[in-house]
């Protein structure tokens, strides 16, 4: 099974924890997703681009679930499992996976922190969290094809599939230690995501992936436009400077 992992590269710990997981290393390959982390200029761009109203941690992770299923289709990877890197599992939770994985296209492994698996398939309406999730190619794509920026990124493929009347389906092997170990974690059953009238956005993330990288290299020459003519060095940060400024790169 490819497995993907969506990490903060600053929590080094995390990556430590979760690599010597005997259960974490059951799975055959995988890739950390570690970059578009919350400090990363792609996120503040893509903030100013979409208009979000999520922060930069939410839309962080948001790129990072995205990249993982960007690298499916790119590669041609029919199944996979994306997790956050403070996750844990169950005694044997691959085997018991494989046994239900053909009646499912997406499935959440997370337990909503009070679940026990009983040999089925459950379904849930929440709309969180997202430590664990199994997923194919096809399903990939369809989210790929329709992604936002508006809303939480498990905030939206739940919601998408309860607006396509289908029922979310968990299989609660997993968990995550983040949720219980913070002080200020609090639980917001009345946020702002889960109103039924709020507006979403839909990109093609092929498509912004791609306006990305054009971004990151045009980055590289406006910077080095300024020090040629200003003689001084600048990170560039401000998006619409890209586009429009004095230095014949518009």
């Amino acid at each position: 099974m490819k497995g993907y992992v969506c990490h903060y590269s600053k929590n080094i710990e995390r990556k430590k924890e979760l690599s010597a997981d005997p259960r974490f290393q059951e799975l055959e390959d995988v890739t950390w997703i570690d970059w578009y982390d919350k400090e990363d200029i792609e996120c503040y761009w893509i903030k100013s681009a979409c208009l979000s109203t999520m922060s930069l941690e939410e839309i962080s992770c948001a790129l990072k679930h995205y990249e993982a299923m960007y690298h499916m289709v790119k590669n041609d990877i029919e199944e996979a499992v994306i997790l956050e890197d403070d996750v844990v599992f169950v005694k044997d939770w691959l085997k018991i996976l494989d046994k239900h994985k053909d009646q499912v296209e997406f499935m959440r492994l997370d337990s909503l922190f009070h679940m026990t698996y009983d040999g089925n398939i459950k379904t849930t309406e929440h709309l969180w969290p997202a430590e664990a999730w199994y997923i194919k190619k096809d399903f990939a794509k369809f989210i790929l094809t329709n992604a936002t920026f508006s809303i939480p990124i498990d905030n939206f493929v739940y919601r998408y599939l309860l607006k396509m009347k289908m029922q979310i389906p968990i299989l609660p092997l997993c968990s995550q230690t983040s949720a219980l170990t913070k002080l200020d974690q609090v639980f917001k059953h009345d946020t702002v995501w889960l109103r039924d009238d709020i507006e979403w956005k839909h990109y093609n993330y092929i498509e912004t992936k791609q306006l990305l990288l054009e971004a990151a290299s045009k980055k590289i020459i406006v910077e080095a436009k300024f020090f040629e003519k200003y003689g001084r060095k600048i990170d560039l940060k401000m998006p619409a400077y890209l586009e429009l400024n004095d230095l014949g790169t518009e």
